[in-house]
């Protein structure tokens, strides 16, 4: 991950932006030198797939200048449908003849043609069981064609990868460096994207369940969008500033968001802030709060709706085998 000089840069591609991090490695702390975050057009992106590789390409090479690296090797993260990771159980072997087999084990187990993929294992140290001559395996898997999309994308620059790594896995590999992760600590990461939202349940260092939903920011954007008949910038930024203060102004009064993004009055007292905020609206404002406050909560409840259905359709990456 660190190269001679113990610098890192890695690169995220999302559904409508790129992120690039460098971090310096001094002993057993991480420094972070440069972040930076430029976006490309929605429609460069489409269900996981490249299809506007020039826009992305050079929203890289705009994060790139401005974070003045001059690294050519970057560690790359994947996800999406075309990715898939599971822990399944196999008889003990030597880490030599697991190489030698696993692409006739990975056939059962991944939706896949086997000629379609690129295949990795982690043996999980863990769970080797001597007596019953067993052990847990880390397969996963990637699409080749979305590999080769990546990788053009990266020739392009003349950037070389170190490392290509699912998401969820650099979430992880990220907590465990910057918290640490107790013997016996059962941790859950969320990562919530623009189109996806990663989980990961972790014990010790090993992930235990990983579920990929597709459900994401914009859901909840374009549901705002819908509902209050605006533009998709100006529904964004309408959500972003009520995650970040808690509050919007909806005409002249402000509704409030609590941890169940529900809508909570605010003409009356915020529940656990010892805030009051005089009742002075007339009738006809109040009634005004309430119809904006009912659509919003209609907005999140389909947004909620959509998510059970969509997490009902995912597929477990990975699962007690």
């Amino acid at each position: 991950m660190f190269n001679k000089k113990s610098i890192s840069v890695g690169l995220d591609i999302g559904t409508d932006a790129v992120k690039m991090i460098q971090l310096l490695k001094n002993k057993n702390e991480v420094e972070l030198i440069s972040y930076g975050s430029s976006p490309f057009p929605p429609e460069a992106i489409s269900d996981g797939v490249i299809v506007d590789a020039n826009s992305i390409v050079e929203a890289i090479r705009k994060v790139i200048a401005e974070s003045n690296t001059k690294i050519k090797k970057v560690n790359v993260g994947l996800s999406g449908r075309s990715v898939i990771a599971k822990k399944i159980k196999m008889p003990l072997m030597t880490e030599e003849e697991l190489r030698d087999s696993i692409h006739w084990e990975a056939e059962q187990h991944i939706p896949f043609s086997i000629d379609e993929v690129v295949l990795d294992f982690q043996i999980i140290s863990d769970e080797i069981n001597e007596k019953l001559k067993q052990m847990s395996v880390l397969l996963v898997a990637a699409k080749k064609d979305k590999v080769k999309s990546y990788m053009d994308i990266l020739a392009q620059l003349s950037l070389e990868p170190v490392l290509v790594d699912l998401d969820s896995f650099a979430i992880a590999n990220s907590f465990e460096a910057s918290s640490g992760i107790q013997e016996d600590e059962v941790i859950c990461l969320l990562n919530l994207g623009g189109e996806l939202t990663n989980l990961n349940i972790m014990k010790k260092t090993c992930p235990y369940f990983v579920r990929e939903i597709s459900v994401g920011g914009n859901h909840i954007t374009r549901a705002v969008q819908k509902e209050f008949n605006m533009d998709f910038n100006k529904a964004e930024e309408m959500k972003i500033n009520a995650m970040k203060t808690g509050l919007r102004l909806l005409g002249k009064k402000a509704a409030y968001i609590n941890e169940d993004m529900q809508f909570i009055r605010g003409a009356g007292e915020l529940e656990g802030s010892g805030t009051d905020f005089k009742k002075t609206e007339t009738s006809e404002e109040s009634s005004l709060i309430k119809s904006e406050e009912e659509r919003m909560n209609t907005v999140i409840s389909n947004v909620r709706s959509e998510e059970h259905t969509s997490e009902l359709q995912s597929h477990s990456f990975i699962s007690y085998a």
